[in-house]
């Protein structure tokens, strides 16, 4: 009768094999609540990496990928934030930073940086130097932003139509050749540390717009006052109709042999007069600046350059630094 009963639907005798069915049924539904939760996890990290367009955050251009940034701190930080630097030039690549200018005190943003925690990571607060800065994190796009106020930065936005005008000639492939330049800086910034003097990639841009000038006649209207929009910009490149105009990369060869010229003169010697690469156009400004900052108050120096639109000395070399420089090739 047992054995019997035991073919009967629905019949169990509370014994080991009841135990064992119940055992499998709970470690199934154990099973198949993992799955549930993994699935639901990889959907919401697919929904965080993706746009309102379905696509990829991470796989879209840098361009965009900045006004995605941009537009989160205009709407969360400072409706007033302005993109300055080597993103707003059309210069930035891979692994640069985001230069910000803020109208709202940097302490202000920071409040509310900690109050929005999931979409900006505090990197670095610098305080006690000239311009103190802000850097952080957007999570969303995993930029990097570098954030100063604008107020103490005044200079900023007209530098900035400075570097686009001079990208903006079309005569020469000023724009190439700029980009050649800043790769080369990245490619070598750990060995031409700002700290001990080297340039930063702001300046190295300046000396290559001075040789274009002193090459391919290129005449810049300025004035000794930080100038503006109104008041200055590239006039011409003269006699280019009647030479063959040449590449962005022959540019860019022939700076960087200007570059390893400068350790020395013709006859090979070290001793040359110092070289000032000043790019405003007014003479009695640059005869001021030279007698005041230039190459008699500061001995040993082989390359000056002068910010253009302070008129200020913003990066003085000697011969060891150009001879590391000529050395990165």
């Amino acid at each position: 009768i047992p054995s019997i009963m035991a073919l009967l639907p629905g019949y169990s005798n509370g014994g080991s094999s009841s135990s064992s069915s119940s055992s499998s049924a709970s470690e199934s539904e154990s099973q198949s609540g993992r799955r549930s939760q993994s699935r639901s996890r990889n959907r919401s990290r697919s929904r965080s990496l993706r746009d309102g367009d379905g696509r990829d955050i991470h796989c879209r251009p840098l361009a965009e990928l900045v006004g995605v940034a941009v537009r989160d701190c205009q709407a969360k930080l400072d409706a007033g934030i302005k993109l300055h630097g080597s993103c707003a030039w059309g210069l930035a690549g891979p692994g640069s930073d985001v230069d910000l200018l803020a109208s709202l005190p940097l302490i202000d943003l920071l409040m509310k940086v900690r109050h929005y925690k999931k979409r900006w990571k505090l990197l670095e607060h610098i305080v006690g130097i000239r311009i103190p800065r802000l850097r952080l994190l957007h999570v969303k796009t995993g930029l990097e932003l570098d954030i100063v106020e604008a107020a103490r930065d005044p200079e900023a936005l007209a530098k900035d139509e400075f570097v686009l005008s001079w990208l903006n000639l079309q005569q020469l492939p000023v724009r190439d050749f700029a980009i050649l330049i800043r790769n080369w800086y990245r490619s070598h910034r750990p060995d031409l540390p700002r700290e001990v003097g080297f340039p930063n990639s702001f300046l190295l841009l300046l000396t290559g717009f001075w040789l274009l000038a002193q090459n391919h006649d290129i005449h810049w209207e300025g004035c000794s006052t930080p100038p503006t929009q109104e008041k200055h910009g590239l006039l011409s490149a003269m006699n280019t109709e009647s030479r063959e105009v040449p590449s962005g990369a022959e540019l860019y060869w022939s700076w960087l042999r200007w570059l390893a010229s400068l350790r020395t003169d013709s006859s090979g010697s070290s001793k040359r007069d110092c070289l000032v690469v000043d790019l405003r156009s007014s003479p009695a400004a640059e005869a001021q600046d030279r007698t005041r900052n230039g190459p008699q108050a500061i001995p040993n120096q082989k390359l000056v350059v002068i910010e253009p639109m302070s008129g200020a000395v913003a990066c003085t070399l000697a011969s060891e630094h150009l001879a590391t420089m000529a050395s990165l090739g």
